[in-house]
């Protein structure tokens, strides 16, 4: 799974590489053109020793922003998708913009911090959610986390997981959408994510608060793409 087959990278790449050695994520669903890597590394030196993620666009069209960055509010269970919609060729000025967090879809990682503060959480998070458990723990170490909105990435975004959408009417695969690996919607995994990265405080509250979000929010697409298949 994503990440202990990462983790295999980053323990090679430790015992080679040196403190001026970077490491890129990069999934297997994106496109990027030949001055992406140089593009990505320019925006990283403008920030010595920070995470520096690229700006993830829509392959519809190569520039309408799937991923920004985002800010998270723990005692609401919101996640803000900064961009999210917005066209890449307008935002490029706004330059590295920071963020809560991270995922693993085109982020410049620094190879000190993976020796400072440990590799993914393959245990507790083998596929979804240990990007943003890694980048959220290395800000609580000082590290910062941007995203450069000059390095733009293409995402195929239909092209992997599991999730409970419209194209998942029947009533089994929605229901697995909820436990399985491969899915974002896995509860026990959302769980742990929350544990491992929640203020104490919000804990409850965001556990509660998030699980009725995927939950509500899974049982209304699938009840409006029922309606949808109805209709035509």
């Amino acid at each position: 799974w994503w990440t202990g087959a990462t983790n295999l990278g980053v323990e090679w790449a430790l015992r080679r590489g040196g403190p001026d050695d970077m490491v890129l994520t990069l999934n297997n669903d994106t496109v990027f053109g030949p001055s992406y890597l140089a593009s990505l590394v320019a925006g990283a030196r403008q920030c010595p020793g920070a995470i520096v993620g690229s700006l993830v666009v829509h392959d519809r069209d190569g520039r309408t922003i799937v991923d920004g960055g985002v800010r998270i509010n723990w005692f609401t269970g919101r996640y803000l998708a900064l961009g999210r919609g917005e066209d890449a060729l307008r935002v490029e000025s706004r330059g590295l913009v920071a963020s809560d967090a991270l995922s693993g879809c085109g982020t410049l990682i620094p190879l000190p911090v993976f020796a400072d503060i440990g590799l993914y959480a393959a245990q507790e998070l083998p596929h979804y959610a240990a990007d943003y458990e890694f980048t959220l723990r290395a800000r609580r170490h000082g590290v910062g986390v941007f995203v450069d909105y000059r390095t733009r990435l293409i995402t195929m975004t239909q092209a992997t997981g599991i999730h409970a959408s419209p194209d998942s009417a029947d009533l089994p695969t929605f229901l697995r959408s909820f436990w399985d690996i491969r899915s974002a919607n896995s509860l026990r995994h959302r769980f742990n994510f929350a544990r491992l990265v929640c203020p104490r405080s919000a804990l409850p509250t965001f556990l509660v608060l998030d699980t009725l979000r995927v939950v509500g929010g899974a049982l209304r697409r699938r009840y409006l793409g029922r309606r949808s298949g109805m209709s035509t």
